[in-house]
Order: structure tokens, then sequence, then C-alpha cells
């Protein structure tokens, strides 16, 4: 993580904590006030309760604040690791893209087309060898001796279906 990030979230960290700390001292101090508020009142000391039930409700107001700060801190955090994170992406993106003009550089079109017209080339050339050697195979048999083969062929065929309906 960078150090600037970790450095901020650090310090977002602590400040929770303080706040999670002071949360704990006014929550106690609001307890203590409703007990002290309570005897008063069993004591009949109404006014002296309205005074202590008034305090307790500021220090409400002050866990409220703290709870506020809280959030707006933890939201912060979150930010600040979702912005390390997009800071990651966009590095990755670059350096993808990066890369992948260079390799566009190195295989361009023109040498695409020159490397499939060598090998269209070389099949051609492999096409030409196979004639030449395959040419002198048909050449050698004799037109006659194939006619009279296929003549046989039929005439056997023939006799096949006659003796079949029989």
């Amino acid at each position: 993580m960078n150090d600037e990030i970790y450095k901020a979230i650090l310090k977002n960290r602590e400040a929770i904590d303080a706040l999670e700390k002071k949360q704990v001292q006014v929550e106690k101090k609001i307890k203590q006030l409703e007990i002290e508020a309570k005897q008063k009142v069993q004591n009949n000391q109404m006014n002296s309760a309205k005074i202590l039930l008034k305090r307790k409700k500021l220090y409400e107001q002050e866990i409220e604040n703290i709870l506020n700060n809280r959030l707006t801190l933890e939201d912060n955090m979150i930010n600040l690791e979702n912005m390390h994170l997009h800071k990651i992406a966009v590095s990755a993106l670059s350096y993808a893209a990066n890369t992948h003009k260079k390799l566009n550089n190195e295989i361009n079109p023109q040498k695409v087309e020159k490397i499939i017209d060598t090998i269209q080339e070389n099949k051609d050339m492999q096409e030409e060898i196979n004639q030449a050697l395959s040419f002198n195979l048909i050449n050698n048999v004799d037109d006659d001796e194939i006619d009279k083969e296929l003549n046989l062929l039929k005439e056997q065929s023939l006799e096949e279906k006659l003796t079949c309906y029989k």
C-alpha cells in the first residue's frame, strides 16, 4: 500500500480509537447522571434532577456527535482504500495497454501479410511437387486397360442384378 494512503488510514484509525474511548467515558457519565437524577427524584429534589437530566441530554448529543465523526472517518477510510484499489487497477490497465501497444508494434498487419504470403507460397510449391510426383503415376496407367476393367465391373453388376430376380 502507498505510504501516504497507509498514513492517512492510520491517522483515521487513531482518530476512531480516540473517539471510541471518549464515547465510553461519555456513556459512563450518562449512566452516572441517570443514577443521580433518580436519587434526586426520590429525595424530592426536582430542580436538581432537572439540571442533571439537561446535562445528560448534552452528553447524549455529544455521543451523537462522536458517532457522526466516527462514521465520517470510517467513510473516509473506505474511500481511501477504494482510491488505492483504483490506483492499482489503473496501474494494471496502463501496464496492459503499454504491453498491448508494444506487441502491436512487433506484430503489425504488414508482417502478418508477409507471413501468410510465405505460407501460401510454400503450400503452392508443395502442391506443384505433389502434382509432379503423381503426374508420372497417372500417365503410366493405360487408358484401354482402365476401360476394360470398367466394362468388366459393369457386366458383373448386371449379372448380380439378374441373379437377384431369378
